[in-house]
């Protein structure tokens, strides 16, 4: 049997995954309730769809050199309170710049919580 190399930082990789995919599915069904909290028409609702798609590419571009420079663990840490950061503005946000700002955040933070 071969040895267990699950460590501490596996298992806390195992939840922040989690944590992110639940995060990257909540804003499909949170975006009719913000479009009538905030009245969006379809382009702004679609913009926030399109702003966390654009976190996402800018993040897979530079975070292997981020992962690189500062090490794994302070990435995943750090990446992790930005994505806290882009759920409390999309959630309290009362603009939709704040709200489309929040999923951006939320896109470019969270890839780089998983790309270690």
């Amino acid at each position: 049997m071969p040895p267990l190399i699950r460590n501490r930082f596996t298992w806390q990789a195992y939840l922040i995954m989690g944590w992110f995919s639940y995060i990257q599915a909540a804003p499909g069904p949170l975006m009719p309730f913000l479009s009538d909290e905030l009245g969006l028409d379809y382009t702004a609702s679609a913009l926030h769809t399109s702003s966390f798609a654009v976190g996402l590419l800018l993040s897979g571009f530079f975070g292997d050199s981020l992962t690189n420079r500062f090490g794994r663990n302070r990435v995943v840490w750090v990446s992790s309170t930005g994505v806290i950061a882009g759920v409390l503005l999309l959630t309290l946000g009362q603009h939709p710049a704040v709200t489309i700002s929040g999923t951006f955040f939320v896109g470019m933070a969270g890839i780089l919580m998983i790309i270690p």
